[in-house]
């Protein structure tokens, strides 16, 4: 029996300035289609104004989207109507994955939806202590390899030129199911190394007992998990940077208005990646998986 093909709506349209959400969106889709006719994806760069019917037809719904161009500004949001339209959607049995940047959603929210973002998300990258820990090359752990989306992976893999989101806020009343995690080693913090606390730069440390004094270091990480939001699925991946090559050239775009430079999207070419988005993608719509594990992928992005 042939699976029908899985409708897929991308929400984009913003993100952080270090990303890029139109390049990003096309990989996405470009990913989620070849090969096989398991989905069909649209993108929409404008999701204010959204409705129930505007979400109906789709079985799954991706967010590629930060409301703000960079982490301490307020967020641009969807609207009381599209946002409730979205919760609505996913806790009625739908499918949701929340990808990369999407996960510093909800920064600046300060009413009710916000809770509902984070319980939907189980965790968020929020004031408080959420960090980008140092480095770009990180070795991922598989948490739970018999899950149907992470069967088959290999058990560590190593992202390149990824963002490694550690000390992420977890809502009480989630439980999320982890399934790839990361290492928060105090080394990688020695020497002056750069990371982030929030959204501004931390002090340079070269004491490891300074290092010892921020919150989950030495800890593991989740990188994905699942949860349940009503009757439906959410899919959470934190891996897949795609950006500005340099962060000279993401501060450069950020004055001018526009990218600058190459666009860097090893983190997005991985074959772990590429298997977790398509997987992940496949159980949010249907609770199951069916696709075969595929190879990694280093043609260009897609325009």
């Amino acid at each position: 029996m042939t699976e029908h093909e899985l409708r897929v709506l991308i929400i984009t349209g913003q993100d952080h300035f270090h990303h890029r959400w139109r390049e990003s969106s096309a990989h996405l889709r470009a990913v989620l289609e070849r090969g096989d006719r398991r989905f069909d994806v649209r993108i929409t760069e404008e999701f204010t104004g959204a409705s129930a019917a505007t979400l109906e037809p789709y079985d799954v719904v991706i967010l590629n989207y930060f409301g703000a161009g960079a982490p301490g500004d307020q967020e641009a949001r969807w609207g009381t109507s599209a946002e409730s339209a979205l919760f609505s959607h996913v806790d009625r049995g739908k499918g949701l994955v929340m990808y990369h940047g999407s996960i510093w959603c909800g920064r600046t929210w300060q009413d009710a939806h916000a809770d509902r973002l984070w319980r939907m998300a189980a965790g968020l990258h929020q004031p408080g202590g959420s960090r980008r820990a140092p480095g770009l090359n990180h070795e991922v752990s598989l948490a739970d390899p018999d899950h149907p989306i992470t069967n088959g992976l290999p058990r560590q893999w190593q992202q390149v030129n990824d963002d490694k989101y550690v000390n992420l806020r977890w809502h009480p009343d989630a439980q999320p199911h982890i399934l790839a995690t990361v290492d928060d080693n105090p080394k990688d913090y020695l020497g002056g190394a750069y990371y982030a606390i929030d959204a501004e730069p931390g002090p340079a440390l070269h004491d490891p007992a300074e290092v010892a004094k921020l919150p989950g270091v030495g800890q593991r990480h989740p990188v994905a998990w699942t949860n349940d939001f009503g009757a439906g699925r959410v899919f959470v991946l934190a891996l897949g940077h795609i950006g500005a090559a340099t962060v000279e050239a993401a501060h450069e775009g950020r004055l001018l208005g526009r990218p600058v430079g190459p666009t860097l999207s090893d983190a997005a070419r991985t074959a772990p990646f590429l298997n977790l988005l398509r997987r992940g993608t496949e159980w949010a719509g249907t609770g199951r998986v069916t696709l075969p594990l595929i190879q990694s992928d280093q043609s260009p992005t897609a325009d």
